[in-house]
């Protein structure tokens, strides 16, 4: 059926689903042995915000956080190389140290013990993503009725690996085992594709990112 980016009662949830993304760096930063003013980027795939395509054989990332970034690098005096990879892999690469930048990224509690972040540089307002002709399914006003919703039903929910939720209604139901049977996290990329194979029943995306779904 195609799936339909925001309708209806979901954008009465869009600014409670709503988070401030800042650019992250790990903590505490990297000391480069070789003294060059360089910095190991981490981006995943979320037109239009990071997106890459091939030149001459070669990977080049594009988009507005991509282009951001490299501005502020560029007048800090830094370069940055950046490779491919999921979100949750780039979230790890920052805690482990491996990535040294990122933008993007929701401040959270869990994050601030091994990562440092800017100010906020912009929004994002999250979304659920349903099949065409059901979002009258899920009646709620509120993101506790929408949760309400997602337990009654038995819902399956799909999730990019690695993001965080602003709504500690939302993360407290992600992170209930009691619900681990209806989530299903997967890389951001896949998720439409599996809405569309009836793997899941929906999913919570970013309303741009979907809007070019």
């Amino acid at each position: 059926e195609g799936a339909n980016p925001m309708t209806g009662w979901q954008r009465k949830l869009a600014w409670a689903l709503c988070a401030a993304l800042a650019v992250v760096v790990s903590w505490p930063s990297p000391a480069r042995a070789d003294g060059e003013k360089t910095l190991i980027g981490g981006w995943s795939v979320f037109p239009p915000f990071s997106d890459f395509k091939v030149v001459r054989g070669k990977q080049q990332w594009t988009g507005f956080d991509v282009e951001l970034l490299n501005v502020i690098a560029k007048r800090a005096g830094y370069r940055i190389f950046a490779e491919k990879a999921d979100w949750a892999d780039v979230v790890r690469g920052i805690k482990e140290g491996t990535i040294d930048i990122t933008a993007s990224a929701t401040r959270t509690p869990e994050r601030e013990v091994f990562a440092r972040f800017s100010v906020p540089y912009r929004t994002e307002t999250m979304v659920l993503i349903l099949p065409r002709g059901k979002s009258g399914t899920l009646p709620a006003d509120t993101v506790e009725e929408l949760v309400a919703q997602f337990k009654k039903r038995k819902f399956r929910l799909g999730v990019e690996k690695g993001a965080a939720f602003p709504s500690k209604t939302v993360q407290a139901f992600l992170a209930d085992p009691a619900n681990g049977g209806q989530i299903h996290a997967m890389p951001g990329q896949e998720l439409l594709p599996a809405l569309l194979d009836g793997r899941i029943d929906g999913y919570l995306e970013e309303r741009i990112v979907a809007a070019k779904n």
